[in-house]
C-alpha cells in the first residue's frame, strides 16, 4: 500500500469513525481499534455505512478475541469427565474391567404379595468420598442462568427490556434504544417493555 493509498483511507474512514452508530459502540465500552477494524472491513467489502448499532456491535464481537478469563470460569463448571479425551490406554470393551462402581443411589427390588408385582425402592447410599454432582449441577445452571440474563449487545448489564412483537429479552437499558428490530429474530420492534427480575 503506498503512502498515497493510506491517505486516502484515511480520509474516508475519518468521517466514519466520527458517525453516530460508531459513536455509540464506543460508548457502550467496545474497543477503538475493534471498532476501527470493523469500519475499515466494511469500507473494503464496499458495503455501505454502518446505520444500525446492532449490526456495527456484531462485526466487533466477531473481531473480538475471546476473553481467557471467561473461558476460564466457563471450564470450572463443566463436568471434567466430559472434557476429558479418552486414552488409547484405557481399556475399550466394558467387558474387561470388572470392577463394581459406587452407585449414589441403589434401586432394590421388593417382591410384594399381591399380585407378584416388584414394588420398586430407592435408598441413598452416597458415600462422603463420592463427587458431588448436585453442586456441579448447580454450578452450571448458575452459569447458563447468567449467560442467559446476559445483554446480548453490550455482554456486561442485566437484560432488562422487552421487545414487541417478538417478545424477545435480549437488551439491557442502556443498549435498547439504538435497536430497531430485535437482535435474535430481527423483527421490527413497534414497542418496548421494562423487565424487572427478582432479587
Amino acid at each position: 500500500m503506498s503512502f498515497c493509498d493510506s491517505q486516502v483511507s484515511n480520509r474516508m474512514l475519518r468521517p466514519r469513525l466520527d458517525s453516530i452508530v460508531v459513536q455509540q459502540a464506543l460508548d457502550l465500552g467496545y474497543h477503538r481499534s475493534f471498532v476501527r477494524a470493523a469500519v475499515t472491513n466494511r469500507l473494503k467489502k464496499l458495503a455501505p455505512d454502518y446505520t444500525r448499532l446492532a449490526d456495527l456491535v456484531k462485526d466487533v464481537i466477531e473481531l473480538t478475541p475471546p476473553d481467557p478469563k471467561r473461558i476460564v470460569e466457563a471450564k470450572e463448571y463443566l463436568l471434567p469427565d466430559l472434557l476429558a479425551e479418552p486414552n488409547s490406554d484405557e481399556k475399550t470393551d466394558s467387558h474387561e474391567d470388572d470392577t463394581p462402581v459406587p452407585v449414589p443411589h441403589e434401586t432394590q427390588l421388593v417382591q410384594t404379595n399381591s399380585k407378584n408385582t416388584p414394588d420398586i425402592k430407592e435408598t441413598d447410599s452416597a458415600t462422603p468420598g463420592e463427587l458431588d454432582l448436585d453442586g456441579l449441577a448447580e454450578k452450571a445452571y448458575t452459569s447458563q442462568l447468567i449467560s442467559q440474563l446476559t445483554c446480548k449487545v453490550c455482554l456486561s448489564d442485566l437484560v432488562a427490556i422487552i421487545f414487541l412483537p417478538c417478545g424477545h429479552c435480549v437488551c439491557c437499558t442502556n443498549c435498547s434504544p439504538s435497536m430497531s428490530e430485535c437482535p435474535i429474530c430481527r423483527e421490527g420492534i413497534r414497542g418496548t417493555i421494562r423487565a424487572k427480575f427478582p432479587p
